[in-house]
């Protein structure tokens, strides 16, 4: 008479970790799942990260190409403007 108390007991629990068993699965499949989308995600902020970099090294590069030309455009207005009164001097 135990023994069948025995074998459905084993049973119960053989049947319950199964169950456990498989939620165990589906957890790891579900976490693994999650991980690669948060690699992905970092992976494309990262490369977001290098474009900003970029572009900022780029504007950076452009602001002193332009205040190279504002100072060169500056030097020539005086030079033209210098000439300018040499020559009205010449002629006076």
């Amino acid at each position: 008479m135990m023994e069948p108390h025995a074998v459905r007991g084993k049973n119960e629990v053989q049947s319950k970790l199964d169950e456990l068993s498989g939620k165990w699965d589906e957890l790891q499949t579900k976490l693994s799942e999650k991980i690669a989308e948060s690699e992905e995600k970092c992976e494309a902020v990262t490369a977001l990260n290098n474009e900003v970099e970029t572009v900022s090294r780029r504007l950076d590069e452009l602001a002193a190409s332009t205040e190279d030309l504002t100072t060169a455009t500056y030097d020539t207005a005086n030079v033209l403007e210098h000439r300018e009164n040499y020559e009205v001097r010449l002629l006076i």
